[in-house]
């Protein structure tokens, strides 16, 4: 982990930041109205193969003292669903150009989704709780794509670190005859 400080939309009230569960105030009680603001927060950071340890160990069961936010859990449920993907062979590799201008070429994995992977992607990101979206713009599109890229993330993360761990046989070159 690594602390640095992160830049997050945040529900803001008379230029205070609001708590994640905050309530929004109902209309015409003259309370300043909510809006998302830009704050930045001191954070600490976990690299995929970190985030990936994390939330594989996370219980389902709330232990006192310590209860987990809904986004938690949320995360929980979608590092849970991007190992289930693994799982069933739902995922292929992908190159990719990086860097500035495009001039660095790089590989990883990434999900593909079936009938039954799409369904449960759409129900995950129908149901992301409002504090997920801090670093994103708010509508199902960005939802969707906000947990895609976390799913993939994972997934990489898990494939390239049991990848580090196998070891292959060597074998001998195959020949093909017409």
């Amino acid at each position: 982990m690594k602390k640095e400080m992160v830049s997050l939309l945040l529900p803001t009230q008379d230029a205070v930041p609001l708590p994640s569960d905050f309530q929004t105030a109902a209309e015409g009680n003259g309370v300043s109205p909510v809006t998302l603001s830009a704050w930045k927060i001191p954070s600490l950071t976990m690299s995929p193969h970190q985030t990936l340890s994390f939330f594989a160990g996370f219980e389902d069961e709330v232990r006192v003292p310590f209860v987990p936010s809904p986004a938690l859990g949320y995360w929980r449920d979608a590092t849970r669903f991007a190992l289930e993907m693994v799982s069933r062979g739902c995922f292929m590799p992908v190159v990719s150009m990086t860097g500035a201008g495009g001039h660095t070429i790089g590989g990883g994995w990434e999900t593909y989704y079936d009938e039954q992977g799409g369904g449960r992607l759409k129900e995950l990101s129908d149901y992301m709780p409002r504090e997920c979206m801090a670093s994103q713009s708010s509508g199902a599109d960005s939802r969707r794509v906000l947990l895609k890229s976390f799913i993939n993330s994972m997934l990489d993360a898990f494939v390239k670190g049991k990848r580090r761990k196998c070891r292959f046989q060597q074998r001998q070159p195959r020949t093909c005859s017409p």
